[in-house]
């Protein structure tokens, strides 16, 4: 018997209730990581309007140096609504398939599925394009002590569906017309993002959310209060080369696969997890394998930086 523990490795960006538009969400403990066949993975997270670019890679025995290895040829196609659009071959040694832009509108499935090797192995995800809740208002107002900014954000939460968010704040930084994203690490203090475990550990550290945890006003209307670090928000332009800067505060609104896979991923982060029992904690919404499709839609409000 082959007992070659194997590691996956998924690569995120960074971010509802409408499971049967999605590919089935598995709970990675059905997936068997212990045996010596490699486990293929495939991560792909989009905007409704940009390039939908994918990654698919093997998983690797756990002593190896290697996070991930090259999978076989594989042919790579994407589907909007079951129909497909686009079919691209990743060579023996390749990792990366890109599609283009297809201004995907809300309620649009989108899914990725690969053909993988001589043996036709199939790797199949879907992605739901979630509605764009607006942010009605943000406020900032900074700390005594000059050293905390503390954010308010206003948004309308429709009370007859069940859904899921994400907050995050970024600095982007501009070099020539060139952007950096920075994800900003904040500070979550309104209660609506202890649901997740009934603790602050796992929830306050990426701003996860769901609206059952909102309180039920009139019309539907709540603010929600966090915290960022002034050192991290107004970071000298020198030290990254950068001629401006901007500061985005992002509503998210997910996928309930979406909001589990990165609500799991975040809470096997918070321990250090060794592969005794060979699975993994994480959740996964594709079929023949392992991995996340999403779609990444979200509402902001941007501020610019004038003194530093």
């Amino acid at each position: 018997m082959n007992n070659i523990i194997r590691k996956v490795t998924l690569l995120t960006t960074a971010s509802a209730a409408l499971v049967a538009h999605t590919a089935c969400e598995t709970d990675a403990n059905e997936i068997d990581t212990s045996g010596g066949t490699p486990i293929s993975v495939m991560t792909c997270i989009f905007s409704p309007t940009d390039t939908i670019r994918v990654h698919i890679a093997s998983s690797v025995a756990y002593d190896s140096h290697q996070k991930e290895a090259a999978v076989d040829d594989a042919y790579v196609t994407m589907s909007v609504n079951d129909e497909p659009l686009w079919t691209t071959h990743i060579t023996n040694g390749q990792t990366d398939a890109a599609f283009p832009p297809q201004k995907l509108t809300t309620d649009d499935k989108v899914t990725i599925s690969a053909e993988i090797g001589d043996n036709g192995k199939m790797v199949r995800g879907s992605a739901l394009v979630m509605s764009r809740v607006p942010i009605e208002r943000v406020d900032t107002i900074t700390s005594d002590d000059k050293e905390t900014l503390h954010i308010s954000l206003s948004m309308r939460d429709p009370q007859e569906t069940t859904d899921y968010y994400q907050i995050t704040v970024h600095r982007l930084a501009y070099q020539d017309g060139i952007g950096t994203d920075t994800v900003i690490k904040c500070k979550y203090k309104s209660n609506v993002f202890s649901d997740l475990t009934g603790n602050m550990t796992s929830a306050a550290p990426i701003g996860l959310f769901v609206d059952e945890r909102l309180p039920v006003r009139g019309g539907g209307r709540n603010t929600l209060h966090l915290s960022a670090p002034w050192a991290d928000i107004k970071k000298p332009l020198k030290e990254d080369g950068a001629d401006s800067t901007v500061i985005s505060v992002r509503l998210l609104h997910l996928s309930d696969d979406f909001y589990n896979f990165m609500n799991t991923r975040q809470q096997s982060q918070n321990f250090l997890l060794l592969p005794v029992f060979g699975t993994s904690a994480v959740t996964s919404n594709t079929d023949g394998g392992y991995g996340i499709v999403a779609c990444e839609v979200y509402d902001e409000k941007r501020f610019t930086l004038t003194t530093y």
